[in-house]
């Protein structure tokens, strides 16, 4: 018996994974200026744009204080050093 096949769908037809260009479209004056700030101050790690993110981001959730990292790797590693989580722990965290 053969295996019934899908017709994939046209270009026209498919609904986008994501639409980042939509997403950014009415911020692109904002985020092309801020941008534009950091490379003129030179200002690439830990600049005054870090500090006015860290203090909006900590006001905007609640807490005292919030720390800008490198990556989401990075604030895994710092959670669970909070924590106190060290060799021989079991860690289970999402794949992606």
């Amino acid at each position: 018996m053969p295996i019934p096949t899908m017709d994939r769908p046209s270009p026209e037809d498919r609904v986008p994974f994501v639409d980042l260009r939509a997403q950014h479209r009415g911020l692109e004056t904002e985020i092309v200026a801020a941008m534009r700030q950091v490379v003129t101050d030179g200002n690439f790690i830990l600049g005054s744009q870090v500090q006015e993110f860290e203090n909006a981001f900590a006001a905007f959730i609640g807490v005292a204080h919030a720390v800008g990292v490198s990556s989401g790797l990075d604030a895994l590693r710092l959670a669970l050093l909070a924590l106190s989580v060290g060799y021989g722990d079991e860690v289970i965290i999402p794949a992606n």
